[in-house]
């Protein structure tokens, strides 16, 4: 015990005591790091000044209700897009498909498909003059429903109705702004699973809809994007394997019309 004692005290002579003026005068604790002495030190730390490091960057995240008090009793995956001004859009909904959007000073909200049971697994892309463009589910038919806004008004159909499709949607629009869709077909019997991946596209008369992979498990959380000749790319999951999955269209070749052809 009092070898604990000796230790203690040979400890406490070795530490340097701290200097006045622990509330009046501000001094800098010999244990403790002090204040900044200026803006500089707070942009440059030590051991580096203006002209040997970039500064370090000071930011801050802004949070904010779009829509309240409302509560969602069963919110599906929303979607989000920047217009060209920076301002967000968002669509959302699964009692209803809503969309919002913020016009630089309020957020502005409407209701687009108030059918019932609609606005889940949305996915929201803006065309060239930057009017909205919305795949969703709808869960009440469990179909594929497309909704997109002409300045006026907004217009809504019905893309694809065989089986329970429309799940996991993702949207892009290519350079003429048509849409093009990837999205999965259920199983009747295990509702909450996908059995095949889809893809659609408007090519300016119908909608063209293609079974892209297909198996069980295959076609949940599709992404889809288009590249500079058009051609879709979608990523994709197959959860029976546990495997992230992509697939690409490749044109093999093109037909001109009117076609000749001249016996010899």
């Amino acid at each position: 015990m009092r070898c604990v004692v000796i230790l203690l005290l040979v400890l406490a002579l070795a530490l340097p005591l701290p200097t006045a003026g622990v509330f009046g005068e501000s001094r800098k604790s010999p244990l403790l790091p002090g204040p900044p002495s200026s803006w500089e030190e707070i942009l440059w730390p030590k051991g580096s000044r203006a002209g040997e490091n970039a500064p370090q960057t000071l930011s801050l995240w802004h949070i904010e209700r779009v829509e309240a008090p409302k509560i969602f009793w069963q919110m599906g995956p929303h979607s989000l897009a920047l217009d060209s001004s920076g301002h967000p859009h968002v669509a959302y909904g699964g009692d209803f498909l809503y969309y919002a959007w913020y016009n630089g000073a309020v957020w502005q909200i409407q209701t687009v498909d108030s059918s019932g049971a609609v606005g889940e697994y949305t996915s929201l892309a803006l065309d060239a003059e930057g009017r909205p463009h919305v795949s969703y589910y709808d869960n009440a038919d469990h179909d594929l429903k497309y909704a997109y806004y002409d300045g006026t008004t907004w217009h809504i159909e019905t893309v694809d109705s065989a089986g329970y499709v429309g799940e996991y949607t993702s949207l892009a629009l290519d350079a003429e702004g048509r849409p093009h869709i990837s999205y999965c077909l259920q199983d009747p019997a295990h509702w909450w699973a996908c059995d095949d991946l889809k893809y659609t596209h408007f090519d300016g008369t119908s909608w063209q809809i293609e079974t892209v992979d297909n198996g069980e498990g295959v076609g949940g959380y599709t992404s889809l994007a288009l590249d500079a000749e058009g051609r879709p790319h979608i990523s994709y999951y197959d959860e029976t394997n546990g495997d992230l999955k992509y697939a690409w269209k490749e044109w093999l070749y093109r037909i001109y019309l009117p076609l000749v052809v001249r016996r010899t």
